[in-house]
C-alpha cells in the first residue's frame, strides 16, 4: 500500500488511531441503539454485524501493513513541525474535553428534568457539533457532512 510522501509515520499512526476510535465508538453506538428497546429485525442485526467485521478487517489489514513497512524508527520531525503537531494535539484535546463536559452536563440536566429519552438525541447533536472544529483542525472536510449528518440524526 503506498502512502503519499507528504504524510509522516506520526500522521499515518495518528489516523490509525482515529480510525480504531471512531470504530469503536461506532459499534458503541449501533450496540446502544439496537439495545434501546426496539425491535430489529434479524436481517438489520447481521448486515450491521457483517458490516462492522468487514470495517474492522480493513482498519486490522492497514494497521498491520503499516507497521510492517515502518518497523524502523522515523527520523525527528523538524522543531517547526513538533510545535505545530504539539499545538494541534492541545487543541483536540480541549475539543474532546468540551465535548465530554457537554456531553456529562446534558446527560446530568436530562435526568435532573426527567427527559432521559433526550439523552441519546443529545449526546449525537453534541458528538455531531465537535466535529465540526476538527474538520478546520485537521483540514478534513469530510468531518463537516458527518458532523452535519450527526446533528441532524439528533434532531
Amino acid at each position: 500500500m503506498e502512502v503519499h510522501n507528504s504524510l509522516n509515520s506520526k500522521s499515518i499512526r495518528g489516523m490509525l488511531i482515529g480510525c480504531a476510535v471512531m470504530f469503536g465508538f461506532g459499534i458503541l453506538w449501533i450496540v446502544v441503539g439496537l439495545s434501546g428497546g426496539r425491535f430489529s429485525p434479524g436481517w438489520v442485526r447481521i448486515g450491521l454485524a457483517a458490516a462492522g467485521g468487514v470495517l474492522a478487517a480493513w482498519i486490522s489489514l492497514f494497521t498491520i501493513r503499516y507497521l510492517r513497512g515502518h518497523q524502523r524508527a522515523a527520523p525527528a520531525p523538524p522543531p517547526e513541525q513538533a510545535m505545530l503537531a504539539r499545538r494541534i494535539g492541545r487543541r483536540f484535546g480541549r475539543i474532546n474535553a468540551v465535548q465530554w463536559g457537554a456531553i456529562i452536563a446534558a446527560i446530568i440536566a436530562l435526568n435532573v428534568i426527567h427527559r432521559t429519552g433526550f439523552i441519546a438525541p443529545a449526546i449525537a447533536v453534541i458528538v455531531g457539533i465537535h466535529f465540526l472544529p476538527l474538520a478546520a483542525l485537521f483540514r478534513q472536510p469530510s468531518y463537516y457532512a458527518t458532523g452535519t449528518l450527526g446533528c441532524i440524526i439528533g434532531v
